[in-house]
């Protein structure tokens, strides 16, 4: 007898003795005879990598590639695929990942061909989100299919989807060079042309500004005027009503009521009457003896 060491910690053990296949379980290890075959189906998610070449609808070459990532269900795929390994070394003997995957193309490859038929090259490149609803929607559509063979659609994901023709590819890479050129001029000119109009805006309300100071300068200058005006007028007027009230006084009654006038203003100090002064005020035009 032999013993059996490394089915793997995520492998599912199946033993064929006698032409009877038994489930052994996860990670099974133990004693097996000579004539006993043993099966190991992965129990981890699996990735089917998948690289396709279609024609889009101007008949040009297109490369998709991507991945798709599936579960097997261990008690039907191993009836459907061969996943024999060596017992002494654990290792399987026949690649049954192509087989997988040869079964997982067949489901999508007919939808991707099908909606390549329907875009130009340029609409493939620009959109390659729709491939992979395409892929999505076959794998969806072919699920019975795919369970009938013990293969069990978790998710898919395309990477690439480019031209198969290098030159075609270099120059579609040029025009996208191209329209990220223009773009970015364009944006260029617009960043600055808003710049301009905020300069003149700027300008405009400097300028304003100063308008309206002037203005206001020129209102407080002429009030400035008319106050003036006001004030002399004022005077003048005062000064004329001053002089009508003493002009048909004599001088004795001039300087009488001038020195009134200072008395009763306080600006009159000491004063000292002398007899030009009596004489004055008298008229006389003489001292008194």
């Amino acid at each position: 007898m032999q013993f059996f060491r490394r089915a793997g910690a995520t492998g599912h053990v199946f033993r064929t003795r006698f032409g009877r296949r038994t489930a052994l379980g996860l990670a099974w290890s133990g004693f097996v005879l000579p004539f006993d075959t043993l099966a190991v189906v992965p129990t981890t998610a699996q990735t089917v990598e998948l690289t396709l070449q279609v024609q889009t609808a101007d008949r040009q070459e297109l490369i998709v590639a991507g991945s798709v990532l599936i579960r097997l269900v261990t008690d039907t795929a191993v009836a459907m695929f061969d996943f024999t390994v060596d017992v002494a070394s654990g290792a399987h003997r026949e690649h049954w990942r192509d087989n997988v995957r040869i079964a997982v193309i067949e489901q999508i490859q007919k939808s991707i061909r099908r909606h390549a038929a329907t875009v130009s090259v340029i609409d493939a490149i620009a959109a390659p989100a729709a491939f992979e609803t395409a892929v999505q929607a076959a794998l969806e559509r072919g699920q019975s299919a795919l369970a009938s063979r013990g293969i069990q659609f978790e998710a898919c994901m395309l990477t690439q989807v480019t031209p198969g023709d290098r030159k075609l590819a270099e120059a579609l890479g040029a025009s996208e060079r191209q329209a990220l050129l223009a773009a970015a001029d364009a944006a260029i000119h617009e960043r600055q042309m808003k710049a301009a109009e905020h300069s003149r805006l700027l300008q405009s309300f400097e300028a304003e500004t100063t308008l309206r100071l002037e203005d206001e300068r020129s209102r407080l200058v002429a009030r400035r005027g008319e106050n003036l005006i006001a004030e002399a007028t004022a005077e003048a007027s005062a000064a004329r009503r001053r002089l009508e009230a003493v002009a048909g006084m004599a001088p004795p009654q001039l300087m009488a009521a001038a020195l009134l006038r200072a008395a009763e203003s306080g600006h009159l100090g000491h004063v000292t009457i002398t007899s030009d002064v009596i004489a004055a005020l008298q008229g006389t035009g003489e001292p008194t003896p």
